[in-house]
């Protein structure tokens, strides 16, 4: 078992894909950190063995925000916008797509967080 930022990787996949089980580590991002450690991207995560500090290393010289402390940065923002009643932050405290989407057949996750948005 592989837990670099907090996560775990899944023992019997590529590492470029084991990377992106970590919060904030999309395909090409786990692609760069891969070169950038002189890592196969087709290494299974099991056989990784020390090149895992190789990893942790790249992504700590590099200072991506991963894991827990992203998702408060993302939660920090979105309470920002409600504080200063933004456009934005109305539809979030509305429960409403943010982005300009259309509502009126298509809108279904964003009713359904509606609910749950509207007690804060």
């Amino acid at each position: 078992m592989t837990i670099i930022a907090g996560s775990r990787l899944p023992d019997n996949k590529h590492i470029v894909i084991g990377l992106t089980h970590v919060h904030g580590i999309g395909r090409s991002r786990a692609k760069d950190i891969c070169e950038l450690a002189k890592i196969n991207p087709e290494t299974k995560v099991k056989d990784l063995g020390d090149q895992v500090e190789k990893i942790r290393n790249v992504i700590s010289e590099k200072n991506y925000v991963l894991g827990t402390s992203l998702k408060r940065v993302v939660n920090q923002c979105i309470k920002d916008k409600i504080t200063i009643r933004s456009y934005q932050g109305r539809r979030l405290i509305l429960g409403l797509p943010v982005n300009g989407q259309k509502t009126q057949k298509n809108a279904k996750t964003a009713r359904k967080r509606r609910v749950s948005r509207r007690k804060d």
